[in-house]
């Protein structure tokens, strides 16, 4: 069984070059990740920048409804001169999900906070009005947008690139997935343990504030209930068509509990099949438990959130708008489907406070 082990977000190089032969064609420069505004109306991301200057407090939009969006703003003047590339009026496309694309058209340049902190330029784009009613039935709020080539896609065009539902995850699939998560367990657990123990023993003697001590005492509690076997093992699993070969694709968040806290975490992008071959695996998680900044646990959100799947060039190899947070951070990457696992597209967004 392949395991390459990992962020979630990086691949090496090797299978970004086979991925490039044999699937996904390069991602164009001018696409870019948008978010919902409203049921008629979203923003793209065209650049990020740092600026100096007081964060704008006023004149800000409502909340989007997508959580993961941005207040946006007129851009002040303090900005500086800033690029100019896309104009009112001009045409885009929206990739809302596998075979649907909305022409929209820009309103207007805007300012926001992707984050929170990390200043970002985007254009507001209204779906075209004859789209409207179709675009407010769409239920992913994150998209794909790009400004429209002289001929616009075959919208005729099919994909296989879909969800699949919950029956997808059999028994059998089940118990080998439990399988591969208590052997990532036995086998990433305990070096993370030791590396920490020392200074989670000092820090419990020495830390300035009793909550501290108390924290990283429990902390100690945990690992030893977790090293006898004390433990319980929650997960979820969403099962997606990404290739032609309609193999199915699964993403898997597990936490293994002691009582209500958790004593690891981690997540996997599994292929399926006989037997089922990992693809990808994230402890990041698991080690953030022992940092007195998530002394509250690890939320999904830590572990990575599937916000949308697309198929843009209708060629059957999907792709997967992905969006993960750290203490204060946040990113959304696109990763593309291949022969080889997935690749990182260069469409991202990131930042924070």
């Amino acid at each position: 069984m392949a395991d390459h082990r990992g962020s979630l977000l990086f691949l090496g190089a090797a299978f970004m070059l086979a991925a490039r032969l044999y699937g996904q064609a390069p991602a164009p420069s001018s696409e870019f990740i948008a978010f919902r505004v409203d049921s008629e109306r979203v923003v793209a991301t065209v650049l990020e920048l740092p600026v100096e200057g007081p964060q704008v407090r006023e004149g800000l939009s409502p909340p989007p409804v997508a959580r993961f969006g941005y207040e946006y703003f007129e851009p002040p003047d303090y900005w500086g001169t800033l690029p100019n590339d896309h104009t009112v009026g001009d045409r885009w496309l929206i990739h809302a999900a596998p075979g649907r694309v909305f022409e929209a058209s820009v309103e207007r340049r805007v300012g926001g906070y992707f984050g929170g902190c990390t200043e970002a330029i985007g254009v507001l784009l209204r779906v075209a009005p004859e789209k409207a009613s179709a675009f407010r039935a769409v239920r992913p709020r994150y998209f794909v947008a790009t400004p429209a080539p002289a001929e616009t896609p075959n919208a005729a065009a099919g994909s296989g690139v879909r969800a699949l539902p919950a029956s997808t995850i059999t028994p059998d699939v089940r118990r080998s997935i439990e399988s591969i998560l208590e052997t990532t367990l036995a086998r990433e657990f305990p070096e993370m343990r030791a590396k920490e123990a020392q200074g989670l023993a000092t820090y419990a003697r020495t830390a300035q504030f009793r909550s501290d001590r108390a924290w990283a005492r429990e902390r100690l509690q945990i690992d030893d209930a977790m090293e006898r076997g004390e433990r319980q093992l929650r997960y979820d699993v969403q099962v997606f068509q990404l290739a032609p070969d309609r193999v199915p694709v699964l993403f898997v968040r597990a936490e293994w509990l002691v009582g209500r806290r958790q004593g690891f975490a981690a997540s996997l992008w599994l292929r399926g099949g006989k037997p089922i071959d990992v693809l990808e695996t994230n402890v990041g998680p698991g080690a953030w438990l022992r940092s007195r900044l998530f002394r509250g646990g690890v939320a999904p959100s830590h572990m990575g959130l599937i916000l949308n799947v697309l198929d843009r060039d209708r060629d059957g190899w999907g792709e997967v708008l992905f969006a993960s947070e750290g203490y204060e951070s946040r990113s959304i990457s696109l990763l593309e489907y291949s022969p080889t696992g997935f690749q990182r597209a260069a469409i991202d967004l990131s930042g924070g406070c």
